[in-house]
């Protein structure tokens, strides 16, 4: 398993359980036995550059994505897997900065090719439906407010703040089973 270095090739980045730093900086904190894609964008509306993860069920991820370019994406997996975003990389203190928790529940995700149950988070900051393709600029609202993980409520919440460009460490469970360290 090869994990490349600076100037190596990002879509062959792979890496093992738990947590680990990819090569644009960015830390990853993965939890076990979840199984999901992430696609990431540059641009809001799920445009530009695009950023795409592969976490398998063993832990490895493969792909990197930029945190500091990051501005809207799409998540897909397994119901019950959740997406969190963080401006902080403190693993004890992350709740403290702004965070965007984005969780496939029955009801609120779009199943596409070969059955994958997926949302759409057209950008980062502000709430739209989960099968929306551009964010609605006239009703722009943050997500709704949880002061931590366990408050949360609804496919997608967190504490408001800047995350567009300013995403420090990507967090990926299954809510059964969450990551608890080492």
């Amino acid at each position: 398993m090869g994990v490349s270095g600076p100037g190596g090739d990002p879509k062959r980045e792979s890496r093992k359980k738990a947590e680990d730093v990819d090569t644009t900086g960015l830390k990853w904190v993965i939890g076990p036995h979840v199984r999901v894609d992430i696609i990431g964008y540059s641009g809001t509306d799920v445009t530009g550059a695009r950023f795409p993860v592969s976490i398998h069920a063993s832990g490895h991820r493969k792909g990197v994505m930029d945190g500091g370019r990051l501005q809207s994406l799409m998540f897909g997996g397994q119901l019950g897997s959740r997406l969190i975003l963080c401006a902080s990389d403190d693993e004890e203190k992350w709740q403290l900065s702004p965070w965007r928790c984005i969780r496939l529940l029955a009801g609120n995700v779009l199943v596409g090719e070969g059955q994958i149950q997926f949302v759409r988070v057209p950008d980062l900051e502000w709430l739209d439906k989960y099968d929306q393709k551009r964010a609605n600029q006239d009703t722009s609202v943050s997500p709704p407010f949880a002061a931590t993980l366990a408050d949360g409520q609804g496919w997608t919440f967190g504490r408001p703040g800047p995350l567009k460009n300013a995403v420090k460490m990507v967090r990926v469970e299954h809510e059964d089973r969450p990551y608890t360290g080492g």
